[in-house]
């Protein structure tokens, strides 16, 4: 990408008949020396989020939820075996999570933003508030799961399921009630 960019600068100065500015090749190292040259740089392992939970969440937005939460659970008598936490997550298979990357120190953020989703297999779990757990349903984007997509051997109570989105729907969230979550509780 530094080729490029350094090739582009030159478009307009240089033509076909006459070379007025020739660049060296950058080099192996040219990365580590531009950081040298440059204090308020360095490297770090990014981790991204998606952009919704960034400009979404604030603290007051959760410290509202849970107040609201303790409220009900006080207010109802609800007992903490029957709390539920359920949620869906996703992810992007073969899409690597951390990569190195250089970064302005003066920058005092923990996340790049991650626009849109990109994900094609989802996964409904579900924790309760005594500890114990329900199996999650694993949702692939298609029309049919392939077995290809599976480990030899899933673990116990774990189910599979597909659409053509690859999250949940209305069915996949009845299939998971009927599956998963009534049968353990």
């Amino acid at each position: 990408m530094t080729e490029e960019i350094r090739k582009r600068r030159l478009h307009g100065v240089n033509d076909d008949s006459i070379q007025y500015v020739v660049y060296e090749s950058i080099g192996q190292q040219w990365t580590q020396r531009f950081i040298q040259r440059h204090p308020n740089l360095a490297t770090a392992m990014s981790r991204s989020i998606k952009l919704s939970c960034i400009t979404a969440v604030t603290p007051e937005i959760i410290e509202n939820w849970f107040n609201t939460l303790f409220r009900t659970i006080e207010e109802f008598g609800i007992s903490w075996k029957n709390a539920y936490n359920c949620d869906e997550s996703g992810f992007g298979v073969g899409k690597g999570k951390e990569m190195q990357v250089v970064i302005d120190t003066e920058v005092k953020q923990n996340y790049q933003a991650e626009p849109g989703r990109q994900e094609w297999v989802t996964v409904m779990d579900c924790i309760c508030a005594d500890g114990s757990s329900i199996s999650p349903l694993i949702i692939f984007k298609g029309e049919n799961v392939s077995k290809s997509w599976l480990p030899k051997e899933l673990p116990e109570g774990w189910h599979i399921s597909c659409n053509s989105k690859g999250w949940t729907s209305n069915l996949q969230g009845v299939e998971w009630l009927k599956k998963c979550f009534e049968p353990i509780t």
